[in-house]
């Protein structure tokens, strides 16, 4: 149960950075401390988090991004398809998101121990919400795109 709360924490947390990672990151923060009702200890460990967090989008966007087709892309225009070379950037691109979860899982981990049950509740709805406003939202993007 735990590691599925860190893992939906990391979920929302890596949704809140797609789109304008530091707008998006202080205004998803902002709800968080207001509807947690953190102390100004839980202030500390949370800003810690959100400053981890905005550091590693800054790092992931300043080494530009990889499409994940790109590879595939890249061997269909070949004499010979490598499988292996596919196989090696998906290693690759799912090393880098292990190693993402893991450092701001530790952050992670510092935050959830300092909350309250209620808080880790609360915590857990407002997550749930995000969720289904991001379901919503993709299903009438969707939508809109097949019309």
């Amino acid at each position: 149960m735990k590691l599925l709360k860190i893992t939906s924490i990391v979920g929302l947390l890596f949704l809140i950075s797609c789109r304008a990672p530091e707008d998006r990151i202080e205004k998803i923060s902002a709800k968080v401390v207001e509807k947690l009702e953190l102390t100004k200890e839980q202030k500390v460990k949370f800003e810690d988090l959100k400053k981890t967090l905005i550091s590693l989008e800054k790092e992931k966007r300043s080494k530009g991004r990889k499409h994940r087709f790109d590879d595939v892309k890249n061997e269909l225009k070949s004499d010979h398809f490598d499988v292996n070379t596919i196989v090696k950037g998906m290693e690759e691109n799912f090393s880098k998101k292990l190693e993402f979860t893991k450092t701001i899982g530790v952050k992670i981990q510092v935050f959830h121990a300092s909350l309250t049950p209620e808080q880790r509740e609360k915590l857990s709805a407002f997550i749930e919400k995000m969720e289904e406003r991001r379901k919503e939202k993709w299903k009438k993007h969707r939508r809109a795109k097949h019309e």
